[in-house]
Formats: structure tokens, sequence, C-alpha cells
């Protein structure tokens, strides 16, 4: 009879443990706090073990550690375990249990953590945490079973509750990913709007000349831009630039960039010494990996003669009576050197003659077989629409590029700038 008894008794105990992790389950379906929910596990743990302390780590990849995310003790205390170190280090860096009946016997044993939490650590029980598929993402760690040792079936409770904990791990992960997912999309979005306001929403009516321009970003924010810049005395200012990075750091940029030229287009009558404050002031107000490539144009419309600064940006090329030119007076980027100064060069305009400003985006577009449009298919693709109108050309220079990669995504901001002097 008391066999049967005893029998019985370890069933309803049994039957207990399954009803706790069965209601851990629910949990995980209807919580997105993680915090409450992995004390609520650990609870659990605590509750079918009859351990005194618990803790529930998770693992910092980035820091390549341990951490407890929530624990069970007289005063909370945050613990930092490298991987490797320690109990709950050794079965992250592992995936295997541990059932210790004796902590000071055990050279893994950490004896510093019990001397923060006050507890003297006599048994431990320490499970890894596997997601679905089987990457260990944390650790469950039991301290002093209040009757004896931790049991097989005790190992088997908590590694079924671990699971269940790392469940709700990944869940959270997944949804912060998300709802970071979704913030950024917005902010992108908003950056997207604005962006496009900065741009030229029409080109210049000027006498005698005709524009294209086109800014293909890579991203939903680009690094390119172009401006054009009316200014007095039959002036016209035009800029095509380049700014270091991608995305929301490179469009932030942009506008600083185009802002700043701007303003020191109306200061100064010199393209050079317009580049030099710009220039000036970026390498001041940014950090050093801050950077952009532009070439500045001034048109003298009534001369026809147009004077330019090139500062690091790929050399425009200069339709003149057939011949192309590179443009190269200038000097280094923008913000990478303090107080230097650059160089101007001027060049006149004749009937049919064409500029051609571009970015890098252009000529560095790659096929699947890695092969770069390349200046040669730019300089062809110039040639042969040269006799179309300047918004045509630059419609010919994209798809050109976009035939030559085909299916391969697009890696880099490609912007046109065409001018074009009319016969």
């Amino acid at each position: 009879m008391q066999e049967l008894e005893n029998t019985r008794r370890h069933l309803l105990t049994e039957v207990r443990k399954l009803d706790r992790i069965i209601e851990a389950s629910k949990m995980i379906n209807s919580a997105l706090d993680l915090d409450k929910l992995l004390m609520a596990i650990l609870e659990t743990a605590l509750k079918i073990s009859d351990a005194e302390r618990g803790t529930v780590y998770l693992i910092d990849e980035k820091k390549n550690e341990l951490w407890s995310r929530v624990i069970e003790a007289s005063e909370p205390i945050t613990i930092h375990l490298p991987l490797g170190k320690g109990i709950a280090g050794y079965v992250a860096a592992t995936g295997d249990t541990l059932n210790i009946q004796d902590a000071y016997l055990d050279a893994r044993f950490n004896p510093e953590v019990g001397k923060k939490t006050g507890l003297r650590t006599q048994t431990i029980l320490c499970v890894p945490m596997r997601n679905k598929d089987g990457k260990v993402v944390g650790v469950v760690q039991l301290l002093n079973k209040r009757d004896g040792k931790f049991t097989l079936e005790d190992e088997n409770a908590i590694r079924a509750l671990s699971a269940h904990a790392a469940l709700a791990v990944e869940k959270e992960r997944l949804y912060q990913q998300e709802k970071a997912k979704l913030i950024l999309e917005k902010e992108l979005s908003a950056a997207h709007t604005v962006q496009v306001q900065l741009l030229p929403k029409q080109f210049p009516l000027v006498e005698g000349y005709e524009f294209g321009a086109r800014s293909v970003p890579a991203k939903s924010v680009a690094g390119d831009l172009f401006d054009f810049i009316p200014l007095e005395k039959g002036y016209l200012g035009f800029s095509l630039g380049d700014v270091s990075g991608k995305g929301m750091p490179a469009a932030l940029l942009m506008s600083n960039v185009q802002a700043t030229v701007r303003a020191y287009a109306h200061l100064t009558p010199e393209s050079d010494e317009c580049l030099k404050q710009a220039s000036n002031l970026l390498f001041k107000s940014t950090s050093p990996e801050k950077f952009a490539t532009l070439f500045y144009g001034l048109l003298d419309t009534r001369n026809d003669k147009l004077t330019y600064t090139n500062a690091g940006h790929e050399n425009p090329l200069f339709l003149h009576e057939g011949q192309l030119i590179p443009l190269l007076a200038g000097g280094p980027p923008l913000g990478v050197v303090d107080g230097f100064s650059y160089e101007k060069d001027s060049v006149k305009f004749a009937g049919g003659d064409l500029l051609v400003i571009y970015s890098d985006g252009i000529t560095d577009a790659v096929n699947s077989e890695g092969d770069r449009f390349g200046i040669e298919r730019l300089q062809e693709v110039v040639r042969k629409s040269s006799t179309r109108s300047a918004d045509e050309i630059s419609t010919e220079i994209l798809s050109g590029v976009s035939r030559h990669i085909a299916d391969t995504p697009q890696f880099d901001d490609m912007t046109l700038l065409v001018i074009k002097k009319l016969r």
C-alpha cells in the first residue's frame, strides 16, 4: 500500500509539473513583455524543481557574453559572464546540461557571483535554452534544491520550460526587429520626401541652353545630389556631388553640403573660393569619415563661358566640337583637408557642345559577371546620343546602364546632369 501511495504521489507531482509547463506555453502565445514572461517561467521552474534561487541568462552575441535578464534573488543585480566562464557560461558555450551536486567541488564554479547575491551555493541545475533551430540563446540556472539534489525528472522539466523560454526570446526579438523596421521605414519615407523637395523641381530657363538631370537612389534616400543655383548678372551655378555613405546618414550630409554650397555661391563669384569655404565648414562640423566629392560649375550665359572646380569628383565629360575633354581642375573631396586652396579652370561652349556630369554609380555599375559599365561605355553613349536633347541624353545613359547590369541589383546611387548648348 505504501509503495502504491508513493507512486500516486509521484504521478500527482509530475502532473502538476506538466500543468505548470502547459501554463507557461499559454503565456508564450499571449505575452509580449519578455521580462514578465521570463520571470513567470523562472518562477515556474523554481516551483517544480523546489529550488531556492534562479536566473535566466541571455546571450549577447555582439559582446560574446551572458547577462542576467531576470533573476530571483534577495536583491536584484545584473550579472555579466564571458561565454565559457562559470557554470552558466560553460553551458551557454557548449550546450550541455549540468547537474552539479556540490558546487565548490566543480572547478567551473565561480563563487564571486554567490558573494554578490549573499547565497551559499550547494547544488546547481543549469540548462541551455535552444531556439527552434537548436541554437543556444540563453541559459536557465537553478540553485539549491531544498530537499536534496536535482533529479533527472527536474532536468527534463526544466529542459521543457527552457524551450518555451527560448521561444519567448525569439518571439520578442522578431517583434522588436519588426517594430524597428517599421520605425526605420517611416523615417526613411519622411527623409525621402524632404530630399525630393530639396532637389530642383524644374530645369533653369536659359536662352541658348537646355538641361537634363536624373537621380536614381540605390536606397529610398540617396547620397548623391544635383542642384541649380540662379545667380546675378547672367550667371548660373550648378553642382553634382556624392557624399560618403548611404541611406539616412548620407542623405543628411547631402542636404548639409547642398545648403553650404548654395550659401557660398551667393557670397563669392569664384568657383574655387566657393568650394574652399564649403570644404572648411564641412571639415570643422563633421567627423573625419564624412566627406563629399563635388563638381561645381559657374556658367556665364552671356559669354558661353564655364568656370569650374572639381572637388575629387568623377571627371565630367565635355564634348566640344566632337572631342571629349575631361574637366580635371580642382582638388580633394570637400571636408578632407582644412584650408585647402582649390584650383579652377574654364572652357567655352560652342553650338552643339555637351557637358555630362555623373556620379560613380554610373561607371561602377556591374553586371552579374562583375564587369563595370565603365568610362568607355559612357563615352560611347554620349557620342551616339549627342544630337538629341539634354533630357534624352540623360535617359539614354541610364538606359545603357540598365541594359548592362540587367537583373543585377543596383548597389550605388546613380546621378546625371547634362547641359547642352543649342546651335
